[in-house]
Parts: structure tokens; sequence; C-alpha cells
């Protein structure tokens, strides 16, 4: 599926894995918050960058063990008026997470410009 950027839509390198898919040699992936949070020790010895699909029901403090090691976050908006995302994106910012933050989900245009107020 392609990816809006700013620069426009771009292929996605990202391979996002199901909970019980079997780990790729190497590559990008992303998992959910379940799997990172149950096989972060064979998840952190990975060929490759890590993500995570971390739902908007989770408190951004859950993430401090994994940020140095995770290169991406992408965030749901389940609904286009539940706003939490937003929150976790710029408490994730603060924290001092430097990588990727995506959104996934019921993503407004109208709604860009928070997003990039949020980092």
């Amino acid at each position: 599926m392609p990816l809006l950027k700013l620069q426009g839509f771009i292929a996605d390198d990202w391979t996002v894995l199901q909970d019980e898919e079997s780990l790729p040699q190497q590559g990008d992936i992303a998992v959910s918050w379940a799997r990172l949070s149950r096989d972060w020790d064979n998840l952190v010895k990975h060929d490759g960058r890590l993500g995570v699909l971390f739902p908007n029901s989770e408190k951004a403090a859950s993430l401090s063990l994994y940020l140095p090691r995770l290169a991406l976050i992408i965030l749901n908006f389940p609904v286009f008026n539940d706003g939490r995302s937003f929150s976790i994106a710029r408490q994730l910012r603060l924290d001092g997470f430097t990588g990727e933050i995506r959104a996934t989900g019921h993503v407004l245009p109208d709604l860009l410009q928070f997003m990039l107020q949020v980092g």
C-alpha cells in the first residue's frame, strides 16, 4: 500500500507482521504492541529496523524502555473524532523519540496541520 508523506505517495518499505507471523531474516519490520512487549528479547535481535503499531488506549510512557531501539511508531486513529494519538505523538517527541511517527486509520486531510505540529 502506498504511503502518503509530504512529498506525495511513496512505496512503503516496512513489513507489518501479524502477531503469529514468523520473523524474516532481515528487513524493516513493525509489530503490534502486544507482540513487542511479549517477544522483545527475540525482536531486539532482528537484523533490521524495528517499529510498533501502538494503540491509542495506552500511555506513551509504556514505550519508554523500547524507544532507543524503535525507528517507527504507528499510531492508530480508530475514528475520525478520536485525537488521543495526537497526545501520544506529542509526548513521544517530548520524551526524545526522533524516529518516524505515522498515523493509520481514520485520518482526515484537515488534520494534517495538527500532525505536523506534534511531529
